[in-house]
């Protein structure tokens, strides 16, 4: 007898010639399995990628994966639970529930993500251009849009290189941020003011005395 769920009693069972009284109550209340993955997202603060797993069932679930190869595992009673995974290569085979229904997911993700980073040398003054240059060495996923305001107006710069060159005409330079391909953030807060003058010389015409 395959029954769906609610609440039974058994009462009695008969043949031709004789009856058994049975008053044997069950309730039923299972739920087929199911397994729903989010896109990955990239969380700066935590720097790994979450996955938010919807799971439909009977808890506790298991979920059966690799990470670079390696069989892994992870159980839980939540049917929605966000998860934090480090870099590297995962294959999520399926889940199973607690009556050992199991479902099979199938779906592989190579997470290769850095930490926003930003390092910026001492300025040096450049006589070749009459500028200040400024080196950047950026960490993190290009593309990077570097923010600062010169002489209070808002000033940035996009770039997919890990290294970034600026010459500044002499004013007032504050460095805000670094903000890289995944939207995370990294705070500069640095503040340069350059005057520098141009080396020239100029030689009168001469005069005998």
């Amino acid at each position: 007898l395959y029954a769906i769920n609610g609440n039974y009693q058994f009462i009695q069972l008969s043949d031709a010639t004789c009856q058994k009284n049975i008053s044997q109550g069950y309730a039923f209340n299972y739920n087929s399995i199911d397994a729903q993955l989010s896109a990955p997202v990239y969380v700066c603060d935590s720097n790994k990628s979450r996955i938010i797993f919807t799971l439909q069932g009977n808890p506790p679930f298991t979920i059966q994966y690799t990470h670079d190869g390696t069989p892994l595992q992870f159980n839980t009673n939540n049917n929605i639970l966000p998860v934090y995974f480090d870099n590297g290569n995962f294959v999520f085979q399926q889940v199973m529930d607690a009556t050992g229904c199991f479902k099979t997911i199938a779906q592989s993700f190579n997470f290769q993500f850095d930490t926003i980073g930003v390092e910026l040398d001492t300025p040096m003054y450049d006589c070749d251009s009459n500028k200040t240059h400024i080196h950047l060495a950026l960490q993190g996923n290009a593309p990077f849009v570097i923010a600062w305001l010169f002489n209070g107006n808002p000033q940035s710069m996009i770039t997919n290189n890990y290294t970034a060159d600026l010459f500044l005409n002499n004013g007032n330079y504050d460095f805000i941020q670094v903000r890289d391909g995944t939207n995370c953030i990294k705070t500069i807060g640095q503040s340069y003011a350059f005057n520098y003058t141009p080396i020239a010389a100029v030689i009168t015409q001469e005069k005998y005395d």
